[in-house]
């Protein structure tokens, strides 16, 4: 389900956005990153070569809803030496998805390695036209949950 559409978001990357499944990932990563070094990857490469990094990160988290209900570390982020909690891009990318969520949802930072093998088994891969190279992250689409949607166990709507 797509919440709202952002006309900064392409045609491909909408119907990506749309076509992912709750529990699928998508890596919106930098400029930098290198595509072929994660081997096979599952699901489709677009383009947002328009869009920085937080730009992209802003336009997918109004059009999805983060995964907080089912796992701990819906957003991760490739640990780099720079890309710690101090990290300019990685503060800012934070702000955006505190304010997406409407609380605080930590970014975890996953190692190189694994980062890589997380993006070979994510729904897409969302390449950005930023040149910085801490902008690399993974988003977890999950339910939109809210008090009144949720049913109780006789199958009633919950007040």
């Amino acid at each position: 389900m797509i919440r709202s559409v952002d006309p900064r978001l392409p045609r491909d990357v909408l119907f990506l956005l749309w076509a992912m499944g709750h529990g699928d990932e998508v890596a919106v990563v930098d400029s930098c990153y290198l595509v072929g070094q994660d081997g096979q990857l599952r699901g489709m490469v677009v383009q947002m070569g328009g869009a920085d990094i937080l730009q992209a990160m802003r336009a997918v988290l109004s059009a999805v809803q983060i995964d907080t209900t089912f796992v701990a570390a819906p957003v991760r982020q490739i640990e780099h030496a720079d890309s710690g909690p101090l990290c300019e891009v990685r503060r800012a990318v934070q702000v955006e998805v505190d304010d997406a969520l409407g609380f605080r949802c930590s970014i975890a930072a996953v190692a190189h390695r694994e980062f890589h093998e997380q993006v070979r088994n994510c729904y897409g891969l969302i390449i950005t036209g930023d040149a910085r190279k801490q902008g690399n992250f993974i988003l977890r689409k999950g339910l939109d949950v809210t008090p009144a949607s949720v049913l109780s166990p006789n199958g009633q709507q919950s007040p």
